[in-house]
Protein backbone atom coordinates (compact mmCIF):
# COMPACT_ATOMS: atom_id res chain seq x y z
CA UNK A 1 0.00 0.00 0.00
CA UNK A 2 1.27 3.55 -0.69
CA UNK A 3 0.99 4.53 3.00
CA UNK A 4 3.29 1.70 4.11
CA UNK A 5 0.53 -0.50 5.50
CA UNK A 6 -0.13 -3.92 4.13
CA UNK A 7 -3.11 -6.04 3.27
CA UNK A 8 -3.01 -9.76 3.90
CA UNK A 9 -3.40 -11.77 0.70
CA UNK A 10 -4.56 -15.34 0.74
CA UNK A 11 -3.87 -17.89 -1.92
CA UNK A 12 -3.41 -21.60 -2.25
CA UNK A 13 -0.75 -23.68 -3.94
CA UNK A 14 -1.89 -26.18 -6.52
CA UNK A 15 0.12 -29.20 -7.53
CA UNK A 16 0.82 -29.41 -11.24
CA UNK A 17 1.79 -32.40 -13.32
CA UNK A 18 5.59 -32.99 -13.30
CA UNK A 19 7.60 -32.37 -16.46
CA UNK A 20 7.81 -35.32 -18.85
CA UNK A 21 11.59 -35.41 -18.38
CA UNK A 22 13.44 -34.86 -15.13
CA UNK A 23 16.03 -32.14 -15.63
CA UNK A 24 18.32 -29.65 -13.90
CA UNK A 25 20.25 -26.59 -15.12
CA UNK A 26 17.53 -25.45 -17.53
CA UNK A 27 15.86 -22.14 -18.41
CA UNK A 28 12.20 -21.44 -17.65
CA UNK A 29 9.98 -18.74 -19.14
CA UNK A 30 6.26 -17.94 -18.83
CA UNK A 31 4.66 -16.75 -22.09
CA UNK A 32 0.93 -16.14 -22.60
CA UNK A 33 -0.37 -18.70 -20.11
CA UNK A 34 2.26 -21.30 -20.99
CA UNK A 35 5.48 -22.23 -19.21
CA UNK A 36 8.43 -23.20 -21.39
CA UNK A 37 11.55 -25.03 -20.23
CA UNK A 38 14.67 -25.33 -22.38
CA UNK A 39 17.78 -27.45 -22.04
CA UNK A 40 19.32 -28.97 -19.00
CA UNK A 41 20.65 -32.29 -17.86
CA UNK A 42 18.94 -35.53 -16.90
CA UNK A 43 20.45 -38.56 -15.25
CA UNK A 44 21.80 -41.70 -16.85
CA UNK A 45 19.58 -44.76 -16.77
CA UNK A 46 19.80 -46.76 -13.53
CA UNK A 47 22.30 -48.12 -11.04
CA UNK A 48 25.72 -46.50 -11.13
CA UNK A 49 24.76 -44.68 -14.35
CA UNK A 50 21.89 -42.89 -12.54
CA UNK A 51 24.38 -40.31 -11.29
CA UNK A 52 25.98 -39.64 -14.67
CA UNK A 53 24.49 -36.47 -16.19
CA UNK A 54 23.30 -36.59 -19.79
CA UNK A 55 21.66 -33.91 -21.91
CA UNK A 56 17.88 -33.77 -21.62
CA UNK A 57 16.47 -35.97 -24.40
CA UNK A 58 13.86 -33.41 -25.42
CA UNK A 59 15.29 -29.86 -25.29
CA UNK A 60 11.96 -28.00 -24.96
CA UNK A 61 8.76 -28.74 -23.09
CA UNK A 62 5.69 -26.53 -22.72
CA UNK A 63 3.30 -26.63 -19.76
CA UNK A 64 -0.36 -25.82 -20.40
CA UNK A 65 -1.99 -24.88 -17.08
CA UNK A 66 -5.55 -25.09 -18.44
CA UNK A 67 -5.15 -28.83 -19.10
CA UNK A 68 -2.37 -29.47 -16.53
CA UNK A 69 -0.33 -31.14 -19.29
CA UNK A 70 3.23 -30.93 -20.60
CA UNK A 71 3.97 -31.34 -24.28
CA UNK A 72 7.22 -31.77 -26.16
CA UNK A 73 7.98 -28.86 -28.44
CA UNK A 74 10.28 -29.59 -31.35
CA UNK A 75 11.93 -26.49 -32.80
CA UNK A 76 14.28 -27.29 -35.68
CA UNK A 77 17.86 -26.25 -34.98
CA UNK A 78 17.60 -26.10 -31.18
CA UNK A 79 20.58 -27.93 -29.66
CA UNK A 80 20.62 -30.04 -26.52
CA UNK A 81 22.52 -27.86 -24.01
CA UNK A 82 23.17 -27.41 -20.32
CA UNK A 83 25.24 -25.02 -18.20
CA UNK A 84 24.38 -22.07 -20.44
CA UNK A 85 23.53 -18.48 -19.64
CA UNK A 86 20.21 -17.07 -20.77
CA UNK A 87 18.06 -13.98 -20.57
CA UNK A 88 14.54 -13.03 -21.63
CA UNK A 89 14.78 -10.49 -24.45
CA UNK A 90 11.13 -9.91 -25.33
CA UNK A 91 7.70 -11.47 -24.89
CA UNK A 92 8.29 -15.07 -25.89
CA UNK A 93 12.02 -15.09 -26.66
CA UNK A 94 15.21 -15.87 -24.81
CA UNK A 95 18.82 -15.42 -25.81
CA UNK A 96 21.11 -18.35 -24.96
CA UNK A 97 24.85 -17.84 -24.58
CA UNK A 98 27.48 -20.56 -24.41
CA UNK A 99 26.80 -23.83 -22.66
CA UNK A 100 27.87 -27.41 -23.08
CA UNK A 101 26.57 -30.31 -25.14
CA UNK A 102 28.07 -32.71 -22.62
CA UNK A 103 31.38 -32.97 -24.47
CA UNK A 104 32.38 -29.50 -25.62
CA UNK A 105 31.93 -25.98 -24.34
CA UNK A 106 30.32 -23.53 -26.72
CA UNK A 107 30.69 -19.81 -27.33
CA UNK A 108 27.62 -19.77 -29.59
CA UNK A 109 24.70 -17.41 -29.17
CA UNK A 110 21.12 -18.07 -30.27
CA UNK A 111 17.66 -16.60 -29.89
CA UNK A 112 14.82 -19.02 -29.24
CA UNK A 113 11.36 -17.65 -29.99
CA UNK A 114 8.83 -19.92 -28.28
CA UNK A 115 5.77 -18.12 -29.70
CA UNK A 116 6.91 -18.49 -33.32
CA UNK A 117 8.69 -21.81 -32.61
CA UNK A 118 11.91 -20.65 -34.28
CA UNK A 119 15.60 -20.47 -33.42
CA UNK A 120 18.05 -17.96 -34.84
CA UNK A 121 21.78 -18.53 -34.44
CA UNK A 122 23.59 -15.18 -34.15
Amino acid sequence: MPDGSYQKQESEWEFARPMNFKRANFSCLAVQNFVYVFGGISSGSTGIEAHRPVMAAIPIERFMPASNEWEELRIIGVPRLAAFSWCKIDEGSIIVLGGSDGNLLSSDMMIINFKEEKVKHV
